[in-house]
C-alpha cells in the first residue's frame, strides 16, 4: 500500500487523498506537504496543519480514497496563466489524456 501513496504524491497534479485504517480510522492527506514515507516503504507518516503526526506501519493501512477535484478545481489544473513583470503573457494548457 505504501507504493500506492508514494504513486499518490508523484501524480501531477497532486490530488488529495485519504488513507483508510484498518482500525477503521482515516486521515486525509490534503497535501503533499501533509505525508512522508520511509525509504523502505515499511511506514508513512501523516502530519496534520497543526504539526502533530502519526506513524503509519504499512500492513495497517487498509486502503487509499483519492477525492475527486471540482470541477473548477480540474479546469484550474489543466490551464495555467504565467504573468511576467515585463507585461508578457503566457498561458500553457495540460493535456488531460
Amino acid at each position: 500500500m505504501t507504493g500506492d501513496i508514494r504513486k499518490l504524491t508523484h501524480a501531477v497534479p497532486f490530488a488529495p487523498f485519504t488513507v483508510h485504517l484498518a482500525d477503521g480510522g482515516h486521515l486525509r492527506v490534503p497535501t503533499i506537504d501533509h505525508v512522508a514515507i520511509a525509504p523502505s516503504g515499511g511506514r508513512v507518516i501523516v502530519y496534520q496543519d497543526d504539526d502533530s503526526y502519526q506513524v503509519l506501519s504499512g500492513l495497517l493501512i487498509s486502503r487509499l480514497s483519492v477525492d475527486q477535484p471540482s470541477s473548477v478545481q480540474s479546469a484550474l489544473s489543466t490551464f495555467t496563466k504565467l504573468n511576467f513583470s515585463n507585461g508578457l503573457h503566457f498561458s500553457i494548457q495540460a493535456s488531460t489524456r
